[in-house]
């Protein structure tokens, strides 16, 4: 789910997020959902849970920027380092040509693209996460106005 399909998801409840989940306040809640079933007088406010800017933020891949720089930066000092060591340079057996610095560098490159990949499953496990979180915040607010009906 992105970002895009829980804002959908708000607009469905009668919310207006302009753009921004963050932007829904605990009146916004009980007025929208209120509303929509007939319980206005009931629904407080402090009733109904909003969506933290961190929430939001982790929803987003962008905001996974510092892991993958993290990572780069770790994983590419590696890479060079092995690139330009004693293995590759034992790999080339100082013969011209020689079929292991190629092998001996793709097994590198390898492990790089790995260690990566490993880096952008962890960020969308946790984009993934925080929009489940927030679609269940929006769940528990329709929910809560229900119980009142």
């Amino acid at each position: 789910m992105t970002l895009q399909d829980l804002l959908l998801q708000a607009q469905s409840m009668g919310l207006n997020p302009e753009g921004n989940l963050g932007s829904i306040t605990g009146a916004d809640f009980a007025t929208s959902l209120g509303g929509q079933y007939g319980v206005s007088d009931l629904l407080t406010p402090q009733m109904f849970q909003t969506i933290s800017p961190d929430l939001i933020k982790s929803a987003s891949l962008g905001g996974f920027s510092p892991l993958f720089q993290q990572g780069q930066n770790t994983f590419q000092s590696d890479l060079i380092r092995n690139l330009s060591g004693t293995q590759t340079r034992l790999a080339a057996g100082g013969f011209a040509g020689s079929g292991y610095v190629q092998q001996h560098e793709q097994e590198v490159r390898d492990v790089y693209g790995k260690n990566m990949q490993d880096v952008l499953a962890q960020a969308v496990s946790g984009r993934t996460n925080a929009a489940t979180q927030i679609q269940d915040i929006l769940n528990r607010n329709v929910t809560t106005a229900q119980s009142f009906t």
